[in-house]
């Protein structure tokens, strides 16, 4: 019974391994999702900057669209921003995920090794028994022999 349990133990553990693996992944994709929307944030300053040097080189020529620019600049840097609010809530769900099935194969990795320890203590009591029993009848062999 003990050896069909841990079979079946194993089979847990296989499983939640695999469950570990797909939540670091989609951990993972997360963490990079975050930092595209950083670099795009990024990104999106530096071109600003660029273009506000332009506008200070061209005030007549590019600097009256700057205006412009800086508005569409703003909706965007909203809309990253936004972005990087849902993906640390998507991060932070993963997070939570990937843990609570790490403390499940933990749960699972205890159960088999105690089930493990517990059927090798078994197995020795069963052997202790045995040798018991053979020290016990050579015992009475020698004994009867000395009296015969």
């Amino acid at each position: 019974m003990a050896i069909k349990s841990t079979k079946s133990l194993k089979t847990l553990l296989r499983l939640a391994k695999f469950d570990l693996d797909e939540k670091q992944r989609v951990l993972n994709e997360c963490y990079a999702r975050e930092e595209q929307i950083i670099e795009a944030m990024k990104a999106a300053d530096r071109q600003l900057k660029q273009e506000q040097e332009l506008s200070a080189q061209d005030p007549v020529g590019v600097g009256r669209l700057f205006g412009a620019y800086y508005q569409d600049w703003q909706q965007r840097r909203q809309s990253h921003t936004q972005q990087l609010l849902v993906a640390k809530v998507q991060t932070q769900l993963a997070q939570e995920e990937l843990s609570e099935v790490f403390r499940h194969m933990k749960t699972l990795e205890t159960a088999k090794t105690n089930r493990e320890q517990a059927a090798t203590a078994e197995e020795n009591r069963k052997e202790q028994i045995n040798l018991d029993e053979i020290g016990l009848n050579l015992y009475r062999r020698r004994k009867h022999e000395e009296q015969g």
